[in-house]
């Protein structure tokens, strides 16, 4: 379960995967409550036993939608039940699955795009630099890290949502976590034509 398509070998996946993305962020919001709650009935069952996860679900339960909708993102961030349900169904690509997770794949893709206006006007008001630098600082296995390295300079997706900053401090802090056996620490920079 790669999080790392490169589109020189994965053109296929990719084109499927950014389909079944583009369909679900479309969805209407009718089914949202049943949505949501096929969500939380698979992840109760996903994290049985694990008091902290199931306290969490609870938590996400009890919230409005018109709440979910104005917190998507934070939720992503903070709730980690969402955060681990999220990463893995992108990562498998299983279908039934991500489709289960629709309710919350949805509305972080929704409120990213938003938060990503909002962005983009901020920037073009300022004298910014053309180019945008981001960092990400991150433990990947070998296979991943392989991918990388061999396709600088190409075009690769990643499936799932990642975190970025501007203070490259920030991003090295990540990379301080214990490292698994078989896992590299790595600093990505990112640059982004602004243009």
């Amino acid at each position: 379960q790669s999080s790392i398509l490169t589109l020189k070998e994965d053109q296929a996946r990719f084109l499927w995967f950014n389909r079944m993305h583009q369909f679900m962020v479309t969805l209407e919001n009718e089914d949202d409550e049943i949505a949501k709650q096929e969500m939380i009935r698979l992840s109760r069952q996903q994290f049985k036993g694990k008091s902290y996860l199931l306290s969490k679900i609870d938590e996400f339960n009890s919230q409005l939608l018109i709440e979910d909708k104005e917190r998507a993102i934070f939720s992503y961030t903070e709730n980690s039940f969402i955060y681990q349900c999220v990463n893995t169904v992108l990562r498998k690509e299983n279908v039934s699955q991500l489709y289960s997770y629709r309710y919350i794949i949805k509305l972080i893709c929704r409120q990213l795009k938003e938060e990503h206006v909002k962005f983009v006007e901020a920037y073009s008001k300022k004298q910014k630099p053309r180019f945008l630098r981001l960092y990400r600082g991150q433990c990947l296995n070998f296979e991943d890290l392989q991918r990388l390295t061999a396709n600088i300079k190409n075009l690769i997706s990643l499936n799932g949502f990642i975190s970025t900053t501007t203070n490259k401090d920030v991003a090295l802090l990540f990379l301080e976590q214990n490292l698994q056996k078989d896992m590299e620490r790595v600093l990505m920079t990112i640059s982004i034509d602004m243009t």
